[in-house]
């Protein structure tokens, strides 16, 4: 499909993500961020120099959300097959970043820990700056905050697919789901499986915030009040 079509096609840019999501997202997140921790989980910064200079490919005429950047372009046909995917793909970090956030800000940092232990999900830090935004992460890659001009474009896909990721972890929280480390896991849904509904409204509040955020071009460096950084 053509991204200006997110909003008129929903199911299908929905079905679309979703197979980005669990068959390409994750090669795709360790090519783009290979600068990691010893052990595999932490990403240590977003910037480009940080990551080897890896960048999204950018050809046969592309005009998505990502500005060609200089001479260090990357092949990526084999994980990115059109524009689309580098939607979903800038997509699927922002929720990636903000939605472990959002179980620190409901339920505590601990909460947050058992949450990385129990579903394999890298933390990420800017450097020094730790555990930042959601909107300064895309920011600060270099290339996967939406411009000005695919902004519309952006927000209708966010619209489309918060559903899916608010009932994942939803589903998640409540402990019944799978899980990579099951005592951490039993642990985080002691601590979130009564308080669910708290975690949906902070969920939906903080994505609306964003949104208002990429309208107006801004990136708060932090969503997490002090006392909630975590890293």
């Amino acid at each position: 499909m053509w991204y200006k079509k997110f909003e008129e096609q929903q199911n299908t840019a929905l079905a679309e993500y979703k197979s980005f999501w669990f068959s390409k997202f994750n090669k795709a997140l360790r090519w783009y961020f290979p600068y990691v921790s010893h052990d595999s989980t932490m990403i240590l910064g977003a910037t480009r120099c940080h990551n080897n200079y890896v960048r999204l490919y950018h050809g046969h005429g592309r005009s998505g959300i990502l500005d060609p950047d200089g001479e260090r372009t990357t092949n990526t046909d084999l994980i990115f097959s059109d524009t689309c995917d580098e939607y979903y793909f800038s997509a699927s970090v922002f929720y990636y970043v903000l939605l472990p956030q959002v179980v620190a800000k409901v339920f505590g940092t601990e909460a947050a820990a058992y949450f990385h232990k129990a579903s394999g999900w890298m933390r990420i830090s800017e450097g020094m700056g730790g555990n930042v935004s959601a909107e300064h992460w895309l920011e600060r890659s270099g290339e996967l905050y939406p411009r000005a001009q695919e902004v519309q474009s952006y927000i209708a896909l966010i619209d489309t697919i918060h559903g899916f990721h608010k009932k994942e972890m939803l589903e998640f929280l409540s402990g019944n789901a799978a899980a990579l480390d099951m005592d951490a896991y039993k642990n985080l849904c002691n601590i979130t499986s009564t308080s669910l509904a708290d975690f949906e409204k902070e969920l939906d509040s903080a994505v609306e915030s964003a949104k208002q955020h990429f309208k107006e071009e801004e990136s708060p460096v932090y969503y997490l009040p002090q006392d909630l950084l975590y890293y």
